[in-house]
């Protein structure tokens, strides 16, 4: 566990030219075992109007001169209601910080470690046990009359390698990866507060392909009872010894009700797989489980 850490930071909040338009900028400090684990300035910028926002936040590590986050997110509102959101997300995994240098170390803080490297050692360490990762959405969704709705999602993501440094072992870059998802989605059509959803799930993995179909519902029974049935089944086709799995889940949820804030939940459902072809993953060609969960919810901020 670290010990003996001390953080401080500065931060001022202002208005642009605009007042559509508002800043920040900052700068952080951390201490750990009184050696600098992190230094870092940066900003967030943000636009609000009426059919449009924007967001955009960079952090620079001073200390490793390399930028630990960079995001951009915006959302524009069109006439007829529809929107469109886009998402950009640049990070490292785990933040930079000196102290990630004590992993694979037997160490548990940055103190033990520089007895036996110097700080440039040590800071080189912990840039490579942190992975460049990056991200962008796409998302739409649109009303189509007073009880249907769509919506439409494209996620891209990357989680870059890591390299190998005293003693500790490189880990290979995952992705891209690919996910699209649509839906199609009614409400209001037999009782107030129904919800209707019937959509497709595709992902392009570096290892498998999936594709899958999903429908579910919400229906209140009564003011208290509310029932929520939902059926996914897909399949998937693997890469690495080329077989395929295919999949089923079906699930039937009850929530009751007791006050506005508390309210009883029971899902039961199966999870069942079969696999043709040459695998190496255990449980055999066919696998099924049958699942039973139950919880009592209690919501602090519900008037």
């Amino acid at each position: 566990m670290l010990r003996n850490r001390l953080f401080y930071g500065v931060s001022y909040d202002f208005k642009l030219w605009d007042p559509k338009w508002d800043a920040s900028v900052f700068g952080i400090e951390q201490l750990a075992d009184g050696s600098l684990d992190r230094r870092a300035i940066g900003y967030d910028l943000r636009y609000t109007a009426a059919n449009f926002a924007f967001y955009n936040t960079l952090d620079y590590d001073v200390n490793f001169a390399q930028p630990n986050a960079f995001i951009l997110a915006g959302n524009y509102s069109f006439a007829d209601r529809s929107q469109l959101g886009v998402d950009l997300d640049y990070r490292k995994s785990p933040s930079l910080f000196a102290s990630n240098a004590i992993q694979g170390q037997n160490a548990d803080r940055l103190g033990s470690l520089l007895g036996r490297y110097d700080y440039s050692q040590i800071a080189q360490y912990a840039v490579d046990r942190s992975a460049d990762t990056f991200s962008a959405s796409l998302n739409y969704n649109r009303t189509l009359n007073g009880h249907l709705s769509v919506y439409g999602n494209l996620y891209e993501s990357y989680f870059g390698p890591t390299a190998a440094s005293a003693g500790v072992d490189a880990i290979p870059a995952e992705g891209p990866d690919t996910y699209v998802t649509a839906q199609l989605i009614a409400n209001g059509l037999v009782r107030d507060n129904d919800v209707y959803v019937a959509g497709v799930n595709l992902a392009h993995l570096s290892s498998s392909n999936q594709y899958e179909a999903e429908f579910g519902a919400k229906f209140p029974v009564t003011d208290k009872w509310r029932i929520s049935p939902e059926t996914k089944f897909g399949y998937k086709t693997f890469g690495g010894d080329g077989h395929t799995e295919f999949h089923f889940l079906p699930s039937l949820g009850f929530n009751y009700l007791f006050t506005r804030n508390s309210s009883l939940e029971l899902d039961a459902g199966g999870h069942f797989t079969e696999r043709f072809g040459q695998s190496s993953l255990t449980g055999g060609p066919r696998d099924w489980e049958l699942l039973l969960t139950a919880g009592y919810r209690y919501d602090l901020y519900s008037q």
